[in-house]
């Protein structure tokens, strides 16, 4: 067996890299297209975003209220004395005439949030030694959603309905 040593079969190792026809990278119609999608995506978002953090806020304001209340309520008959939660168009103070006084602005809540009450609870609640209370009814509107809470003569606090438009 006879092998001849031509050089003719070995290619020699280049230092190059091999030239690619295309380059890694994107194009200013892909650029365009996708700023534009995302454009869109921006446009219904954040208005979704907007009403969602606005319905948060009065739910937040409405728990925080309920919450209160049956706080208010349980302290009543804990300590055998009267209760008030005093309640202003922007405002509210948790037990005023007591060692527990604490004054929650609803504008804490990130919004403007009013309050107002119907029936027998005009300018706010006093719960008795005995937990009970003059029924009525504490409204809390954002300017486009309400919900209100609603108080029965035993003292309990509930949401009467769910959140609606306001009339």
């Amino acid at each position: 067996m006879n092998l001849t040593m031509d050089n003719s079969h070995f290619i020699a190792p280049t230092l190059r890299r091999p030239v690619r026809r295309w380059q890694a990278g994107f194009s200013l119609v892909e650029m365009v297209v996708a700023l534009a999608v995302v454009g869109i995506i921006a446009g219904v978002a954040v208005p979704a975003y907007q009403s969602l953090r606005a319905r948060m806020n009065l739910s937040g304001a409405t728990n925080t209220l309920m919450s209160h209340l049956k706080q208010a309520r349980h302290l009543a008959v804990s300590e055998s004395r009267s209760v008030a939660v005093a309640i202003d168009s922007g405002s509210y103070t948790f037990d005023p005439y007591g060692s527990k006084k604490r004054v929650v602005d609803m504008n804490s809540f990130g919004g403007t949030i009013a309050l107002s009450t119907t029936g027998s609870l005009t300018g706010g609640v006093t719960f008795s030694s005995r937990g009970t209370v003059k029924a009525g009814s504490i409204t809390l509107s954002d300017g486009t959603r309400c919900r209100k809470l609603t108080l029965n003569v035993i003292g309990r606090v509930y949401e009467a309905t769910p959140p609606s438009p306001c009339p």
